[in-house]
């Protein structure tokens, strides 16, 4: 059977992306149309169902029966351009757990509409489009999940693509119809047709934003009055004097005289037009919209580390820089924005090498917040607000001091323990460099966005296919990791009370091609899980200005000095230590795998002290020296060569 109505993606009837009609499901009559897919990428079945051509004006409502089988999902796509391929209007998921998340295509990845779906039954699905109005809403079952205004503002056909998060798709589309009421233009009439905020931000910042007033009748339109208000709170009036708005022409983002304040929790931002041309329009059903807009609180202390693999090589890792520049210039006290190069002359093997383990990792660019999930740049954001809420055990603080002449930087990190803990936490420390260049071919960045064709990436959409070098610079760059991916087992002890602090001392020679003035350090803590549980950051001056922590005599550490040496050692180690304070003393050797192979109790003591390690008995390879003062400790990295 082959429909006269409907295509495929490439436009070939009977092919490889084509589907087949099914008599094992029917909303009515005996037949329907199934999809099925179990590839990661989903398909290859990609049906095409055309609209009659693209709409722009009027009301456009599609409905359709959908059957998922459990344990499966499903998705389709709205075409906003007449040739697939250039503009998705919307896209539409249906999970694997039941929910339904529909999104704005190439307008972003952030859901506009949410709910639920059934399993192994027939739901109707229905979409309207007020295109003149630019207002959308989407329906299960006839209830609401939800309405949202489209930066593309257009239909032109459904595009039908088996896939899912988990790889799983069976599905079945019947009876599907759709509707089309042409655009009616009344004497005056003037539709808020778009209102854009942040939806979100940290409680107490603010945000510009900006309306789009369209002429919807026939009268031309010259100034417009909007007020607006947030919670019900004092209105701010709005004029816009400066108008030229004939028939069905659209204003350019008109600003808002104030930035939009955020408060604790959800609160309704409300727009309204007042009057058109200095009179009331005819419509007043379209002179209003609301949004929700949120005020997150971060908890105490809480910094979020953002690790993004990227590389020159990689034609779209422009969008990750633009995302860990914005974020980081948003929230820069609360975000950490890491590059992790790759394959180009920027790359830390042992730290691309992790990113690239990371469970789930498919390819360029991703980021990895936390440590804990893994997805693309565009969509870190609401990961971020969900994070950053979660109360830490720890509070980081950082502190240095460099040596010119040798270009030794000696970095402590200081972690004060708020809650006990228990299990095996680690310390880590990252050299990060910004206003990096590079003068060879090796720093061209490869750029999908050139010319414009993929859409708008911060200013890449302006520049050339590569970027040639002299026109790059790379910001958040990963010089070093100190301890590795995972850190070092048995960095910390295995019971840790609450109120208890410890320091980890770091030496790293800084490159002479490198800025100190542009390089900031990073400390993290990881949970036995592997997961970051709270981040530091400070610049290398902000660190040389706080010292040494252990150098200022802090109350919560002990030794001014812990030296070992030498280091490398074959037959013997002295660690050199200087203690403040009477105190009982203790040293652990620990290996890799996070074992005590050595200890030694030493009592009370004070002063200068040697304290000998016999190394002639330990077998080749790192071993990390605890040097523990009643339950306050340091360690430093002992390299035993035979």
């Amino acid at each position: 059977m082959s429909s006269t109505k409907w295509t495929t993606w490439s436009g070939a009837k009977g092919g490889a992306d084509d589907t087949k009609v099914s008599n094992e499901q029917a909303h009515s009559g005996t037949k329907s149309i199934k999809f099925l897919t179990t590839a990661s990428g989903g398909g290859p079945s990609d049906v095409i169902l055309p609209f009659g051509g693209l709409k722009t004006n009027g009301i456009f409502t599609m409905e359709m029966w959908m059957y998922v089988v459990g344990g499966t999902g499903a998705y389709f796509n709205w075409q906003g351009n007449a040739v697939v391929g250039k503009i998705w209007s919307l896209d539409a998921f249906f999970d694997p757990n039941g929910d339904v998340r529909f999104q704005l295509g190439t307008g972003g990845a952030i859901n506009v509409a949410t709910g639920s779906h059934p399993k192994d039954t027939w739901f109707k699905l229905k979409v309207v489009a007020n295109l003149t109005d630019n207002n959308w809403e989407a329906f299960v079952n006839d209830k609401s999940l939800g309405s949202w205004t489209n930066p593309n503002n257009a239909v032109a056909s459904m595009d039908i693509y088996p896939t899912s998060s988990n790889s799983k798709a069976t599905y079945y589309i019947d009876d599907v119809s759709y509707n089309y009421e042409p655009y009616v233009a009344l004497n005056l009439d003037a539709s808020l047709s778009s209102a854009t905020v942040r939806a979100k931000g940290l409680t107490g910042s603010s945000s510009p934003a900006t309306i789009k007033i369209k002429n919807t009748g026939r009268t031309k339109i010259t100034k417009a009055q909007v007020e607006w208000s947030v919670a019900g709170g004092p209105v701010t009036t709005e004029n816009y004097n400066s108008l030229n708005l004939d028939s069905l022409k659209e204003s350019a983002a008109l600003p808002l005289s104030n930035n939009v304040i955020y408060s604790g929790g959800i609160a309704k931002l409300d727009f309204k037009i007042t009057k058109v041309n200095d009179a009331v329009d005819d419509k007043a059903s379209n002179n209003v919209r609301s949004l929700n807009i949120e005020g997150v609180t971060p908890a105490p202390y809480k910094k979020i580390v953002v690790e993004e693999a990227t590389g020159t090589w990689c034609q779209w890792c422009p969008r990750g820089a633009v995302y860990i520049d914005s974020l980081t210039k948003l929230y820069p006290d609360h975000f950490i924005g890491i590059a992790v190069h790759n394959s180009d002359p920027m790359v830390v093997a042992e730290y691309d090498a992790g990113m690239r383990a990371f469970p789930g990792f498919t390819g360029f660019p991703s980021v990895v917040t936390d440590r804990r999930t893994l997805g693309d740049p565009s969509g870190v954001e609401p990961v971020f607000y969900d994070q950053i809420v979660e109360l830490t055990p720890v509070k980081l603080d950082l502190g240095s001091k460099f040596d010119a002449n040798t270009r030794e930087l000696t970095v402590e990190v200081k972690a004060d323990f708020i809650e006990a803990v228990a299990g095996d936490y680690r310390f880590n420390l990252m050299v990060v460099e910004s206003g990096v260049k590079g003068t060879t071919s090796s720093y061209n960045q490869s750029n999908a966005y050139a010319g414009g064709a993929n859409g708008v990436m911060g200013g890449f959409e302006l520049l050339p296919n590569p970027v040639p070098a002299a026109k790059m610079t790379y910001n958040h760059v990963a010089r070093a990791i100190m301890d590795g991916w995972d850190g070092f087992a048995g960095d910390l002890p295995a019971d840790i009370p609450a109120g208890t602090s410890y320091v980890k001392s770091y030496s790293y020679i800084v490159p002479a091609a490198y800025n100190i003035s542009n390089i900031k350090l990073v400390a993290v803590m990881m949970d036995p899980n592997s997961e970051i549980i709270n981040a530091n950051e400070a610049s290398f001056d902000e660190a040389l200005a706080k010292g040494l922590f252990t150098a200022t005599k802090d109350a919560g550490h002990f030794v001014n000095q812990l030296i070992i040496n030498p280091n490398p050692a074959s037959d013997i180690a002295q660690v050199h230590v200087s203690i403040s304070n009477s105190s009982k003393v203790s040293i652990e050797i620990v290996d890799l795998m996070g074992k005590v192979v050595g200890k030694k109790e030493y009592g009370v003591l004070s002063g200068v002290v040697d304290l000998p390690i016999q190394t002639s008995l330990l077998e080749n390879g790192n071993y990390l020296v605890r040097v523990t003062q009643d339950n306050k400790f340091q360690t430093q990295k002992l390299v035993v060569a035979h």
